[in-house]
């Protein structure tokens, strides 16, 4: 398995691009009845591969993604080649927390003595798609360009 398998909550939400998926391996809802009452295994394999394609789609679709805890914001630009992160850190006697939507702003638009940016750059270690997944999984989430840009400027 590349990533992980849709929920049945997620599998609910995209049961129209299911029904598709179905039908573009020429298999009619009575078929998947009887599929997943009689071969567990290949309802496994099917929803695996469905969930797969999902994944793909939106991680190839990501071009940043961010991370927060109370000392410091990371965003990441996701190239197709490497990654390039800035990060804004705070120490702690200052009682940063990056968190909290209010402290972001303004600290990003006017920050304190204090505060590092700095930036960084990678080439994948594995294949592009999975090491997105892997930090969306340690809680990284999609974004855009604007905070990116933003902190690019207090480099």
């Amino acid at each position: 398995m590349k990533y992980k398998d849709l929920t049945n909550e997620e599998l609910e939400a995209l049961e129209p691009e299911f029904v598709k998926y179905l039908a573009a391996n020429t298999i009619t809802a009575d078929d998947w009845i009887q599929i997943k009452k009689h071969e567990p295994t290949k309802t496994s394999e099917m929803i695996s591969h469905f969930s797969e394609l999902v994944l793909d789609n939106i991680l190839n679709n990501i071009k940043y993604l961010q991370f927060n805890t109370k000392e410091k914001v990371m965003v990441f630009h996701c190239d197709e080649e490497a990654i390039t992160s800035i990060i804004m850190e705070a120490p702690a006697e200052i009682n940063p927390d990056f968190t909290n939507k209010e402290y972001f702003k303004k600290v990003v638009g006017n920050p304190p003595a204090g505060i590092k940016v700095y930036s960084a750059e990678k080439k994948y270690s594995k294949e592009r798609n999975i090491e997105l997944f892997e930090m969306t999984e340690k809680g990284c989430f999609p974004t855009d360009e604007n905070l990116f840009e933003a902190l690019e400027k207090a480099l």
